[in-house]
């Protein structure tokens, strides 16, 4: 079995595909790194918005709650059933270049991806030279970030940058 129609999929997923119900002029969106975030991937770019001087909402999902940087900008959401919900409102997704882009691509969402561990390496190579996800940065194995912050203010400030991830879909 080989290729994108066996890509495993909740499917919830496939039923809330990105349709975006915000009406607000604010952009919106999510970053998720996974479970334990075992790299610290929502502290790090929680420091990087908290530097951008533009307004957004951007929900982060995760489980840490020390040494996160208050701003009112930032909601802290634990990971579970309000995934779904939140993401629905959202105009961009920011995730780690594993299955959980394919999911949002699935569901049609621009997504920014951020590679973390060395199995991601296909995924951020092939989906950004495709120019369907905004390649953000990466991890190297002693746990340093190089993440892009151009490429996130671009993501939150250029709707043109968002609609091209969706419309360069086949």
């Amino acid at each position: 079995l080989a290729g994108p129609e066996y890509i495993p999929l909740r499917k919830s997923i496939v039923r809330n595909k990105f349709n975006r119900n915000n009406s607000s002029d604010i952009v919106n969106f999510a970053v998720i790194a996974g479970g334990s975030d075992p790299f610290g991937l929502i502290p790090t770019i929680a420091k990087i918005l908290h530097s951008i001087e533009v307004e957004f909402k951007a929900f982060l999902f995760t489980t840490i709650r020390q040494n996160l940087v208050s701003d009112p900008r930032i909601v802290y959401v634990d990971i579970g059933d309000q995934l779904e919900e939140i993401t629905n409102d959202c105009d961009f997704i920011i995730t780690t270049a594993g299955t959980s882009c394919l999911e949002f691509l699935a569901r049609g969402f621009p997504v920014g991806i951020v590679r973390v561990v060395e199995n991601q390496d296909q995924n951020f190579k092939v989906l950004g030279q495709m120019g369907v996800a905004a390649q953000i940065g990466k991890c190297d194995a002693g746990q340093n970030w190089d993440i892009d912050k151009n490429v996130i203010k671009e993501l939150i400030s250029s709707s043109e940058l968002r609609k091209s991830l969706l419309y360069l879909r086949f």
